[in-house]
């Protein structure tokens, strides 16, 4: 556990091991509901997913370094409608209580924070990578978006994609 940082060190230095064919099979798999929109090839997603009135947005990037560890996966899920402001700061406080103390089915391996505006960031160094793993994490953001929406937010994901159109209301 000493030499952790060097090890740490040395991994981050080699190209990021979440980018690759694992990340475009990713997008192939989010291009579908329950997801807005997505686009992405091998170095990153970009999906949208449902928010009352807006959509949230996740982002994983494997072109963004870590100061101290270098290269991997940064994440990011950010929300429409907070600004940078002391209530957003409490506000993200709020959420990782909350999330803490309900069943999302998910890790906690970030945090709610208040970065140009409410967002969920989290990284993940080369040296935690294993197959299979960028999808349990794209996954368990996704989860996350949808506990805050549905279980916070009281929005459902399926009345979003499953509502009449306005226009259709109107012929009937």
């Amino acid at each position: 556990m000493l030499n952790i940082f060097n090890r740490v060190k040395a991994e981050g230095q080699s190209p990021s091991q979440y980018a690759g064919e694992e990340m475009e099979q990713l997008v192939a798999t989010f291009q579908q509901p329950l997801c807005v929109a997505a686009n992405g090839d091998k170095i990153g997603l970009t999906a949208e997913f449902p928010y009352p009135g807006y959509t949230s947005l996740l982002r994983l990037d494997t072109t963004e370094k870590h100061p101290r560890a270098g290269n991997g996966l940064s994440v990011l899920l950010r929300i429409p409608e907070y600004t940078n402001d002391a209530a957003t700061a409490r506000h993200a406080l709020e959420l990782n209580e909350a999330e803490l103390n309900s069943a999302t089915w998910t890790h906690f391996l970030g945090a709610w924070v208040s970065r140009e505006g409410l967002a969920y960031a989290a990284f993940y160094p080369n040296w935690v990578h294993r197959i299979g793993g960028l999808w349990n994490i794209a996954k368990a953001t996704a989860m996350r978006a949808r506990w805050l929406t549905e279980e916070v937010m009281e929005y459902s994901w399926e009345e979003h994609f499953f509502r009449k159109p306005l226009s259709a209301k109107w012929r009937s």
